[in-house]
């Protein structure tokens, strides 16, 4: 009998990965106060690439926990494979649907609500300790945020805390992740430690895409081509660091 879904296409449909594409989009955005459908629009426009990087580092982190069990392994795969482009998807659709907005119909300052920015940190920190455990703790990784963001946030320019958090975040991450990807590829010939080199240049990247998150909905819309352009970078960083991680993984096995 004729599958009523072609394979090809059934082995792109996750729904878990779906969910996490839309609730990490959805949410951020919905939980801003003073929001119109518009700005809704724009706020998971903007959430939506490093909220699919942040599924697919997720994923990732949970394939190398369950590594000794094909049944866990394989669902976290299709998360890792799949999130990261359903993060694409959303976002051409939501580009498409703003084609013909003028900037005065997203001006506006967008503040969070304090409670609903309460509830998200909580769900996510709930999530990433029950998938992860303690798994998406680094120090390293920390330190670098650590030293990084300050530095770059509390330079006095022209453009508001929002954006130069984000800013920040992005550089912090990058550092973070060229770290963490040239000791991995120097301990190509060393096992034990290509663990630690991995899990700072994942885990760098996980924080720097919470932060994007965090800040994306507040930055005034005349500085949004200036922060697509910082994700459209650190999406392209990502790409190339995941498959990195794929090169070292089938090379070990």
């Amino acid at each position: 009998m004729q599958p009523i879904i072609p394979l090809e296409i059934a082995m792109m449909i996750d729904i878990p990965s779906m969910f996490f594409v839309g609730i990490s989009t959805l949410i951020p955005s919905a939980i801003t106060r003073g929001i119109t459908r518009i700005h809704l629009v724009e706020g998971i426009r903007r959430i939506a690439l490093p909220a699919g990087i942040l599924g697919t580092l997720i994923g990732f982190m949970m394939m190398l926990i369950n590594m000794s069990d094909p049944s866990a392994f394989a669902p976290a795969f299709r998360i890792a494979m799949l999130t990261s482009w359903y993060g694409v998807i959303v976002y051409a659709i939501t580009s498409w649907i703003l084609r013909n907005t003028n900037d005065y119909q997203l001006d506006g300052v967008v503040r969070p609500s304090v409670t609903g920015a309460t509830i998200l940190a909580a769900g996510s920190l709930f999530f990433l300790f029950s998938h992860l455990n303690l798994a998406f703790i680094d120090t390293t990784s920390m330190l670098f945020l650590i030293l990084g963001l300050p530095l770059l946030t509390l330079q006095r320019n022209k453009y508001p805390l929002s954006y130069r958090i984000m800013r920040g975040g992005i550089a912090s991450g990058l550092f973070g992740i060229i770290y963490g990807s040239v000791n991995l590829l120097n301990s190509m010939d060393d096992p034990a430690m290509i663990g630690p080199a991995m899990a700072i240049a994942i885990i760098s990247s996980l924080y720097t895409n919470i932060i994007i998150i965090a800040t994306a909905t507040q930055i005034p819309v005349e500085l949004s081509a200036k922060q697509m352009r910082w994700q459209y970078l650190f999406w392209g960083v990502n790409i190339g660091l995941l498959y990195t991680m794929a090169y070292v993984i089938t090379s070990l096995f």
